[in-house]
């Protein structure tokens, strides 16, 4: 924390004095707080596009797997199926 070398004590200054520290402080924490979301949102947007990656790709190869198994089943059907069978 940063520590402010020539400053009264709180009890010898004015409201006024006490009031402009207080707001001046307040747009600080504001200033430090806004960069920390935007620090924290940074980071966990990475890790979401990572996810929602793996998620896409985990997607595709389920649709695949599903033709694969489609491509199975019109195969085992042709071989348990007559030749002219449709006759």
């Amino acid at each position: 924390m940063i520590e402010e070398v020539n400053k009264k004590p709180a009890s010898d200054r004015s409201v006024g004095e006490l009031v402009t520290d207080l707001t001046d402080e307040v747009k600080r924490l504001v200033r430090d707080e806004m960069r920390l979301a935007v620090f924290e949102l940074q980071r966990k947007g990475k890790k979401m596009g990572l996810g929602a990656g793996l998620f896409g790709a985990a997607g595709l190869f389920a649709f695949l797997g599903a033709g694969t198994l489609v491509a199975a089943a019109v195969l085992a059907l042709a071989l348990a199926c007559p030749a002219g069978w449709p006759r």
